[in-house]
């Protein structure tokens, strides 16, 4: 009988815990390290018991005292391109989206604000110090909740398009990254439905961090009505080893880095430079909305593409990467350009971190290769190199280590392959193209649009597989960039994708070098000097957002004025590739003189056409590349003289 009990008892000791009491296990432990519940009680934030949860044994996690500290480099690159132009596509990170009717309004918003308590860098603000851009995170209890959230009820009889207008304006309104709000979130009810759009500047996550977020929400939501407590997964903190590794790292990384760039490598010339000081002097800056060309590769393709991995013994982002730089190369009508590869840099420490831990590195290319396993070896190599020598990244290159580097490119074009996000939902990457509906925990999130950009650069191809194909898009800034070659760049992209998923051994189509684009020689004939002018008229058309603008139609009249001319300027330029400046539009301020002067620039003795010559033929000295106002003192001084 004492052996019988002693083996019931050991048995009842050791017996396995269910899963559903181990993940309930699991989760009380990581609530532990939770910030503590709040609600929102008149426009301020109060705090509440909950016998749910017990009280932190230490600190919030990643709370800061409210003291300026120094930006990291992509931050401060970032900020400075709010200096220079505030209206820029991809510095806000922005979704919205369709809610069911049944949301609970009041939890939804206790979970936004949830979020703002959890992760510091949302509730960060930027200024410009002595030694660059600082960054500071105020405490919890200096948070003001009302700032991060706004709603707004529409009439019974508003339209649903009402109600995607007034989220479209509020994710295109750019804050000061002084004051902020760089996170916010806004509620429409009404039009039939509750929606809901986060804008967050991207000086403050990077665009891993929103997955993250997306599924956290949920989270917050299912306990603020009445489910489990949301767990949370905390980084570890960086020890003594781990930094003394990084320091080695960036020892020696610079020295590759300097060598690599210690040719110059010519621009791609696809868009135009970016135009400093183009912000409106007053009211609220709107940010411009990229255009985007859709892109499906197909379920032949896609597959076509992973059997071609194999076959090269590399990944598909490889492949893809080199069909981006092939694509790009064939447009310009060059053999050697940089290409931008976004790198997202986590670790298993700072997996479920929300902040801006992504970087850039823009890869001089060469693809004189004949054939696509040339091709293939050749990117494949770089994006190895570039990846063992990611301590330090291309934006810290240009705004610390100018003196250690001979040539730094410009970076004009971006590859961004969404994957699985660790710790968001599977659906998120579809989610941000717009090709899925986001699932966290009971709610169920409809896009509404997509995000309006991914990043700041003036061309970037966006893709993410959804069914068993290749989706995503071409976007481009329409300031920057023509939609003519933008078109050009998508089809050779799909061409590119055909020639690598070929037969290694295959020899693919060379890069030729172009002088002019089809349909852009000199107009020499009355048929061409007509479409000359009908070009143009579009041009103004598409700059003044008119339906049409007729032949004798005055700039002034039409609501012209000299920001107007500005950016009519820049984009005849581009669109021509000639040299076309502010003073030219207003000495010039009807479509049929501007034709006139056009066909006189393209016809003077050496007049410079096509994408080759776009660059250089209308960067004055206010339009240069983030890289060259390294010093602080320049950088002010220049923008100052711009505005």
């Amino acid at each position: 009988m004492v052996a019988r009990a002693e083996s019931d008892c050991w048995r009842r000791c050791h017996r396995p815990t269910p899963p559903t009491q181990a993940r309930k296990s699991f989760r009380g432990t990581l609530t532990s390290f939770s910030p503590p519940p709040w609600r929102v009680i008149g426009g301020e934030m109060d705090r509440r018991e909950s016998p749910k949860r017990k009280p932190p044994k230490q600190p919030f996690p990643g709370e800061s005292s409210g003291e300026w500290r120094q930006a990291t480099a992509r931050q401060a690159a970032l900020c400075t391109l709010h200096q220079l132009d505030p209206s820029t596509p991809g510095l806000m990170l922005s979704l919205a989206f369709r809610l069911p009717c049944e949301t609970d309004v009041e939890a939804l918003k206790t979970s936004v604000l949830r979020l703002l308590l959890r992760y510091p860098a949302l509730r960060s603000v930027f200024r410009r110090g002595e030694s660059g851009w600082e960054v500071c995170t105020p405490p919890c209890n200096s948070v003001p909740g009302n700032d991060h959230w706004s709603a707004e009820t529409l009439p019974p009889t508003a339209s649903e398009k009402e109600a995607g207008d007034a989220l479209r304006r509020f994710c295109r309104e750019v804050p000061a990254l002084d004051s902020g709000a760089l996170f916010r979130a806004h509620l429409v009810t009404g039009a039939g439905g509750v929606f809901l759009a986060v804008a967050i500047h991207h000086s403050v996550v990077d665009l891993w961090s929103t997955g993250l977020l997306a599924s956290l929400l949920g989270l917050f939501y299912e306990e603020e009505t009445g489910g489990e407590p949301a767990p949370f997964p905390l980084p570890r903190p960086q020890d003594g080893q781990a930094q003394e590794k990084a320091r080695r790292g960036r020892e020696r990384s610079l020295p590759y880095w300097s060598a690599l760039y210690a040719a110059p490598t010519p621009p791609l010339r696809l868009t135009s430079p970016p135009l400093a000081g183009s912000a409106p002097a007053e009211g609220p800056v709107l940010a411009r909305e990229s255009v985007h060309l859709p892109i499906d590769l197909g379920p032949e393709r896609t597959s076509a593409l992973a059997a071609a991995a194999k076959a090269h013994h590399t990944t598909r982002h490889t492949l893809l990467f080199a069909a981006q730089a092939l694509a790009a190369a064939r447009a310009a009508g060059v053999e050697r350009l940089p290409l931008t590869m976004p790198q997202h840099r986590r670790s298993a420490s700072t997996m479920t971190v929300v902040d801006f831990v992504s970087s850039n590195y823009v890869l001089p290319l060469d693809l004189r290769g004949a054939t696509a396993a040339e091709i293939v070896r050749a990117v494949g190599g770089r994006i190895r190199e570039a990846r063992a020598h990611q301590w330090i990244d291309f934006d810290e290159l240009a705004l610390h280590h100018r003196a250690d580097v001979a040539h730094l490119p410009e970076p004009e074009l971006s590859l961004v392959v969404y994957e699985q996000t660790p710790g968001a939902p599977d659906s998120t990457a579809g989610v941000l193209l717009g090709t899925g509906v986001l699932r966290s925990g009971p709610l169920t999130l409809t896009p509404v649009f997509g995000l309006p950009s991914v990043g700041p650069l003036p061309l970037v191809t966006a893709l993410a597989e959804h069914e068993g194909r290749l989706v995503g898009r071409l976007e481009f800034d329409p300031l920057r960039c023509t939609p003519r070659t933008a078109e050009q760049l998508r089809e050779e992209l799909v061409t590119a994708v055909d020639d690598l998923a070929g037969p290694p051994q295959v020899k693919v189509r060379r890069v030729r070098a172009t002088a002019a684009p089809k349909g852009e020689a000199t107009p020499t004939t009355a048929a061409s000097a007509e479409t000359l002018a009908e070009r143009v008229g579009e041009t103004w058309a598409r700059t003044l957002s008119l339906p049409t603008v007729g032949p004798d139609d005055d700039f002034y009249t039409l609501g012209g004025h000299s920001l107007l001319a500005a950016a009519l300027a820049r984009a005849l330029s581009v669109e021509f590739g000639v040299d076309v400046r502010p003073g030219d539009v207003m000495n010039h301020p009807s479509v049929r003189e501007q034709s006139r002067f056009i066909a006189e620039c393209l016809d003077a003795p050496g007049g410079r056409s096509g994408p080759a010559a776009t660059s250089e033929a209308i960067r004055p000295a206010l339009r240069r590349p983030l890289h060259a106002f390294a010093s602080d003192a320049s950088l002010s001084s220049e923008t100052r003289d711009a505005r």
